[in-house]
């Protein structure tokens, strides 16, 4: 039968309740954190929950703009910049400094991971960036194509590894609203991880830790 109004909730609908309590305190957590490296290692934790290899962090003065390096399952590199701003969105010069970044480190696929928004501008030059490359990665594929029949296997390999990248972003852009849509995602698994937790009873002044239950 149907509960009244003011029945308690039941665990399993008080579940979603929870989701969005761990997401928004992991947020604040990173907010609270003024050095950066919280964000950081959220941000490494999600790739590695998704399946990356993600060394530790290396962040620093001297990090040439990158702040994680992480491989997918082809072992291919791609690099990370966290930018936290506990209010102001992320502008375009982060993004011009995240390209160039990638262009030193000579890798194909870059990510800004922040834990506040970015300007329309900066969103608008990912666009237009990844736009270039998939142009760029097409016309490539074509010439590609085009080689003589003795170097047809390779030109194959070549060709069918740059149409797969040409269909998916370059650099990805990881708002906070994106950051707290992979929190309740991977919610369970993450709640009770070691870094999680101590991420949450040093950050919350009340000294609640309810919420990895």
């Amino acid at each position: 039968g149907g509960s009244g109004g003011g029945a308690a909730a039941s665990p399993a609908s008080s579940e979603p309740s929870a989701v969005v309590e761990f997401a928004r305190r992991v947020l604040e957590a990173t907010h609270a954190d003024r050095s950066g490296s919280a964000l950081e290692e959220v941000a490494r934790q999600l790739f590695l929950a998704r399946g990356y290899a993600a060394p530790a962090r290396r962040s620093g003065p001297n990090d040439g703009g990158i702040d994680l390096w992480i491989y997918d399952e082809d072992d291919n590199a791609e690099v990370v910049q966290c930018k936290s701003k506990a209010k102001a969105s992320v502008p375009v010069d982060e993004v011009r400094r995240l390209i160039g970044a990638m262009q030193l480190a000579g890798v194909r696929r870059g990510h800004l991971v922040s834990n506040s928004n970015f300007t329309a501008e900066a969103r608008d030059a990912a666009r237009a960036f990844n736009s270039l490359h998939a142009a760029s990665s097409s016309s490539s594929s074509s010439s590609s194509s085009s080689s003589s029949s003795s170097s047809s296997s390779s030109s194959s390999s070549s060709s069918s590894s740059s149409s797969s990248s040409s269909s998916s972003r370059w650099l990805i852009l990881h708002s906070a609203n994106e950051l707290s849509a992979q929190l309740h995602l991977l919610h369970a698994s993450l709640r009770a991880s070691p870094f999680f937790v101590a991420l949450l009873d040093m950050h919350d002044p009340s000294g609640r830790r309810d919420s990895r239950h």
